[in-house]
């Protein structure tokens, strides 16, 4: 297949799940953080990158994602730090193209090849530590396992399934295995096939998990995964009845009603879901969805990978900004272990704990702390700091979000134990001892720490 065309199917077929991306991501980060305005910028930006298919749309857009995801911040959602990374290597790379060409008219072929690599980095990476900081004596338990624990919010599994012994061991297990295998399938050009049909039918079944709203995260893994098709699959899709069906002009004006009724509804019921409403008609909605999109990878995908699209510059363009950006994460992801922070690190409910000296990693058994965020937890007794008290909620947290939230409020009393030791502020803490906790706002903006359950499941 001539390169150009190639690139311009690929560019094509991306933008569709990016589409969906923003949409179903907005009544996430609105039901978390609150309505502004500025959400909706990204939306109509989307959708007016699927009418055109201008290239500085989805530059515009991911601006903006990116923008809504740091006025979130500071947050420890996996899905919104990868989002705000590959916006981030979306802006790059648009950039870096304009000052190439010289022109902010750039061709889709030329920006697609040039975010590309990046994207499938950052995917690569989710599936490495999704795998690695799951190699925990914990996650193996199934009395401790969220691998156990979240077979129960599987509306389609009964109890007595979810309580069987060999189901835990296989669903522990099978998750490991399950994302491992994605992960060496995606990285060889002839397996390549396989790792998507099998990772999004994996992100779209644990979507159907009842214990959070997963709909944007597997939307997220969806367009990442858009990535790895084939430029062919388009081909052969355009080649199909049911493209010559599809666009045909007396259909044209049916379709996109129903395409806009689509998006608007799915909008809706992800947005009822953040408000605990029933989840029936979210199933209704979002089953076809899934359908359509397993359907499109496992029949239109199911081709010999194209040679000469595969091997040039797939993994790292000639552009290194936006590939060091998701090299700067993948080593971000290691923060556990030294003792930095310990969410933001693609643990996603892997029972990963490595606070206080401890860890149960079967790989890293003992933490090599270069800071001391995750050493000298503290319990906090009582306080009359809001935010402490959200912090903590029964756990022991880090000593980071103790200094800064009472320096930010010295006038708070607060009443916590740190290594066996009780310490009592009734009356707020010193003008003194405000100014040796102080910290850089930016630096709490950018830090993200989870409660610690050295004892329990843990986070």
């Amino acid at each position: 297949m001539e390169q150009k065309r190639a690139l311009q199917n690929a560019y094509s077929l991306f933008i569709w799940p990016y589409l969906l991306f923003v949409v179903t991501n907005l009544p996430f980060e609105t039901g978390r953080f609150g309505f502004s305005p500025i959400d909706l910028v990204p939306v109509v930006l989307a959708i007016a990158l699927v009418v055109w298919r201008n290239p500085l749309y989805l530059a515009l857009a991911a601006l903006s994602g990116a923008a809504c995801t740091i006025l979130n911040f500071p947050t420890t959602s996996n899905h919104m730090i990868m989002a705000l990374v590959f916006n981030s290597c979306l802006v790059i790379s648009f950039l870096h193209v304009c000052l190439d060409k010289k022109t902010i008219k750039i061709t889709a072929e030329d920006y697609y090849q040039s975010f590309a690599p990046a994207g499938r980095l950052l995917l690569l990476t989710m599936y490495f530590f999704g795998t690695f900081q799951k190699i925990n004596a914990d996650f193996l338990n199934p009395d401790l396992s969220y691998g156990t624990f979240l077979l129960q919010f599987f509306p389609f599994l009964s109890p007595e399934i979810t309580k069987n012994l060999i189901v835990q061991y296989t669903a522990i297990y099978g998750t490991l295995i399950l994302e491992a295998s994605v992960l060496f399938f995606l990285i060889f050009r002839k397996t390549r096939y396989l790792g998507v049909c099998l990772g999004v039918s994996f992100h779209l079944l644990i979507s159907f998990n009842t214990f959070r709203n997963y709909i944007p995260f597997s939307m997220l893994c969806c367009m990442l995964h858009s990535l790895f098709m084939s430029p062919i699959a388009v081909d052969k899709y355009k080649q199909s009845r049911i493209y010559t069906f599809l666009t045909q002009k007396k259909y044209k004006g049916i379709l996109i009603l129903l395409w806009i009724c689509f998006v608007a509804i799915l909008f809706l019921v992800i947005k009822g879901a953040m408000h605990g409403e029933t989840v029936r008609i979210y199933y209704m909605t979002w089953i076809p969805l899934s359908a359509v999109i397993i359907w499109f990878a496992f029949y239109f995908d199911a081709v010999k990978p194209d040679p000469d699209y595969s091997k040039k510059d797939y993994f790292l363009s000639h552009q290194k900004i936006a590939p060091a950006l998701v090299a700067v994460f993948f080593i971000s992801c290691f923060s556990p272990y030294v003792g930095l922070k310990n969410a933001q690190v693609l643990s996603m409910f892997s029972n990963l704990k490595t606070e206080d000296g401890y860890s149960n990693h079967l790989i890293i058994r003992q933490p090599f702390y270069i800071f001391d965020n995750l050493t000298h937890s503290v319990r906090i007794l009582a306080t009359n700091n809001p935010d402490l008290i959200s912090q903590a909620n029964g756990y022991r947290i880090s000593p980071f979000l103790l200094e800064y939230h009472m320096s930010q409020h010295p006038e708070y009393a607060v009443h916590y134990e740190q290594d066996g030791k009780i310490y009592n502020y009734p009356d707020g803490i010193s003008k003194e001892l405000a100014h040796e906790w102080k910290k850089p706002e930016i630096l709490y903006r950018l830090m993200a720490f989870r409660p610690i359950d050295i004892h329990g499941r843990g986070f």
